[in-house]
């Protein structure tokens, strides 16, 4: 308990006493990090390259179909890193 009248006094909870648990929540954190970038970030970014291929393949400028296929592969790309990534964990 934090030394002061307060028993929630939040200006000692940086103490040197407590580096060893923050350590370790650290890496608690950046694993959580990576599994939101792998099943959040890129989903969502696919759906953006799915959206950005539809739109761009409707278009009539022969530019437009060029990058409605790039927007394509990126979707897809995004699209399938996750799978691989719960393909590959479950191998381990």
């Amino acid at each position: 308990m934090c030394p002061g009248p307060y028993a929630h006094d939040t200006s000692c909870e940086d103490g040197p006493h407590l580096r060893g648990r923050a350590a370790t929540g650290s890496a608690e954190r950046d694993a959580v990090a990576a599994l939101g970038f792998f099943f959040i970030v890129l989903p969502c970014l696919a759906i953006v390259g799915f959206t950005c291929f539809a739109a761009c393949r409707a278009q009539q400028h022969r530019a437009f179909k060029v990058l409605a296929y790039v927007c394509l592969s990126g979707g897809l790309v995004c699209g399938l890193i996750p799978i691989a990534v719960l393909v590959h964990a479950s191998t381990l």
